[in-house]
């Protein structure tokens, strides 16, 4: 997508996602914020059906564009990536699978909800469960 485009979608979405269901911005949110933790090489990258079995999302390859196309617009001025890098730089190399623990997953996806935009927001109790199937599983 054109950059320009995207930037004046970003902001029409923020103003609009207030007021949005919980699985609209449920989708855009672990979207996103996996996607651009695969990008900055947080994550292996999967394919889409993957990634909604995982996230337990119900949604098509069209329908994940969006979150796609803007996850830096909606991630880079945030600190979740210090925050992720942080905590994996602890693990061992060779297990990635292992790592981090349960207790450390939860405790990583509340800093990351703490740190997510605010129009994103949803049950925040809900957003760390789904935080934290993306670390931990």
């Amino acid at each position: 997508m054109n950059p320009k485009f995207l930037k004046i979608v970003y902001m029409i979405l923020r103003s609009f996602f207030r007021i949005l269901p919980r699985q609209s911005k449920r989708a855009m949110f672990l979207t996103s914020l996996y996607f651009y933790l695969v990008k900055e090489g947080m994550f292996r990258n999967i394919t889409l059906r993957q990634f909604s079995k995982v996230a337990k999302i119900d949604m098509s390859g069209a329908g994940m564009q969006l979150p796609l196309a803007s996850k830096d617009l909606i991630w880079d001025k945030t600190n979740v990536l210090s925050l992720v890098q942080e905590e994996y730089s602890h693990c061992p190399i060779n297990t990635p699978t292992q790592c981090p623990d349960w207790e450390t997953a939860r405790k990583l996806s509340e800093r990351v909800v703490d740190s997510s935009p605010s129009w994103l927001s949803y049950e925040r109790d809900l957003m760390i469960k789904d935080t934290i199937r993306l670390f931990y599983h």
